[in-house]
């Protein structure tokens, strides 16, 4: 990655099941870590065990008429 660049990713997920009623929101949440759920990421490059050197990043989705951000969630209707 080079900073400052805009670069494309497409990220796979599992597929999750989920219900949610009418009117509840959805958040969406993008890290480099999975703090608190398995390790965090010290953002440097190496093995995150290993690695004793800690750098902030920041990760910056854009969404505007030249990079356009989306997310796809399929809606399943009920049998």
């Amino acid at each position: 990655m080079t900073p400052g660049s805009v670069e494309r990713y497409r990220i796979f997920l599992p597929n999750l099941a989920h219900g949610f009623r009418a009117g509840h929101r959805l958040r969406f949440t993008l890290t480099s870590s999975s703090k608190n759920v398995a390790f965090p990421n010290p953002n440097a490059g190496a093995h995150p065990f290993e690695d004793a050197k800690k750098l902030t990043v920041t990760q910056t989705v854009y969404h505007t008429d030249a990079y356009r951000s989306r997310l796809l969630l399929p809606v399943l209707t009920p049998r």
